[in-house]
This record gives structure tokens, C-alpha cells and sequence, in this order.
């Protein structure tokens, strides 16, 4: 068996994370990957550490899996917390202990860097994904479920500086 490196993961990254994405967004049913524009965000998420973390797993040469993670700032929480918004290991590396070693890593890493509480989603029906995180004590919000809607003013292209107009 060879060595998996979970590390943390920077800008250089970026293009050799995307077909691992793209493999999470056809596991997970997520319509809309378009490889150009998620190389953009993806560049701007790893290249400002005040948007959030990232890790990798480097077996040998090439990745088989990422995490990233997204700040957030909640009142109910006391201040900045971590949300992860995308995690995946390759079908193929599944089952040797990287993601658990992935998720362990960021948890660390998200508590040394200040966040009082990760959270996450998970499907209602991923009975073995809900089991994995519930061994790290992550439990559903008992009574609430995520809602969510796009807006449409955000392609999703989350330039910093954006002047918001609430009227």
C-alpha cells in the first residue's frame, strides 16, 4: 500500500483538484460543472485564506481526494465557524482511512484557526456517509433543514469588493 499525504492544499493545486471535483458533482447529481469557471473560483478560494481552507490527498503523484472548507461567521456560535462544502475521495482510494484522516486534519486545522463549530450536509438517504460523520460527533440540527435560494445577481462569481444594494 502506498502513502497518502493529506496536506494542505494552495493555488498550484488548483488544476489538478478539478477532475476529482468534477467527479463529486457527477457522484452527487450536481448539475452545471463548467471546468473554466470552477477553475476561477477555485483559484480565488485557494488563494484567499479568509475565504476558507483546503486539503488534499497526494498519493504518490496525483490526488484522490479534497476537502474544502468555507468560513462563515454565526452569532448562534460565537463568531467564525467552518462549513465544509465540498469533500471527496476517489471511489478507488475509499476504505483506507483517507477521508477520516482528510476530516481529521481540517477539523484541527479549522479549531486552531479559530472556529467555534463545522458543520456540513449530508443526504438524507447516505446512510454510511451519515454514519462516517457521526463517529467525528456530528449530529443533525434536530427541526431545521437547509433552505436555500441563488440570487440573481451572484453567477456564483463572488468578486470581493461587490457594492450590495438591499433596496
Amino acid at each position: 500500500m502506498s502513502h497518502v499525504e493529506i496536506r494542505a492544499a494552495t493555488p498550484v493545486d488548483a488544476e489538478a483538484i478539478l477532475p476529482l471535483q468534477e467527479a463529486y458533482w457527477a457522484f452527487e447529481g450536481t448539475t452545471g460543472f463548467d471546468r473554466s469557471t470552477l477553475s476561477c473560483r477555485l483559484n480565488e478560494f485557494l488563494s484567499n485564506r479568509t475565504h476558507g481552507l483546503a486539503w488534499i490527498a497526494q498519493d504518490t503523484d496525483r490526488l484522490v481526494g479534497y476537502l474544502l472548507a468555507a468560513f462563515v461567521f454565526s452569532f448562534e456560535y460565537g463568531g467564525r465557524m467552518a462549513e465544509v462544502d465540498e469533500f471527496f475521495v476517489e471511489e478507488g482510494s475509499r476504505g483506507r482511512g483517507i477521508g477520516r484522516r482528510m476530516l481529521e486534519t481540517a477539523r484541527d486545522a479549522l479549531a486552531r484557526a479559530g472556529c467555534a463549530a463545522l458543520q456540513l450536509q449530508v443526504a438524507d438517504d447516505n446512510r454510511s456517509t451519515q454514519r462516517f460523520y457521526s463517529s467525528f460527533g456530528f449530529r443533525p440540527k434536530q427541526g431545521y433543514r437547509l433552505w436555500t435560494v441563488a440570487l440573481p445577481t451572484g453567477s456564483g462569481s463572488g468578486t470581493v469588493g461587490t457594492a450590495w444594494n438591499y433596496d
